[in-house]
């Protein structure tokens, strides 16, 4: 959803400056054991191919900049008014912080179901692939009514 206070997004600015740095300058090995040792990820390794990722190098501090949540605005305002519903937030079970945002999300968006997935932290559709498909396949079937072609 963003972060509402612009002390917070500056932080978070300069924090994701240094990580778009370090992918540049630091050897990548190093660069992905700290990034992947951070809380939101458990501890897992990325499921990426660290050759493939060298050659996109020279982009990432400009991605780190671009796609920091410091350069988000608060969305939950935004959110709260889209007609869109019902809305689902998918969160690892092992990923705390997205799991809190995902929770008040829910609590201020009505239509808004949230499901956290055992063995998983950020990367949810890569870390338990089955378990993100039977939660998305479940909140659409309970959420669409589906006509039976065969009627």
């Amino acid at each position: 959803t963003g972060l509402a206070d612009a002390e917070a997004r500056a932080h978070r600015r300069e924090a994701d400056a240094a990580w778009g740095r370090r992918f540049l300058e630091e050897p990548l090995e190093d660069v992905l054991d700290d990034w992947n040792a951070q809380p939101v990820f458990g501890g897992r390794p990325a499921p990426m191919d660290t050759a493939r990722l060298s050659t996109y190098r020279p982009l990432l501090p400009d991605l780190f900049n671009a796609y920091s949540k410091g350069a988000q605005p608060d969305l939950l305002p935004a959110l709260q008014a889209t007609a869109l519903k019902p809305t689902l937030w998918v969160t690892g079970f092992d990923d705390e912080a997205f799991t809190l945002v995902a929770r008040r999300a829910v609590a201020a968006l009505p239509g808004s179901r949230h499901t956290a997935i055992h063995g998983a932290a950020h990367r949810v559709p890569w870390e338990a692939p089955d378990a993100f498909m039977q939660a998305t396949l479940a909140f659409i079937a309970a959420s669409v009514p589906i006509s039976d072609p065969r009627k």
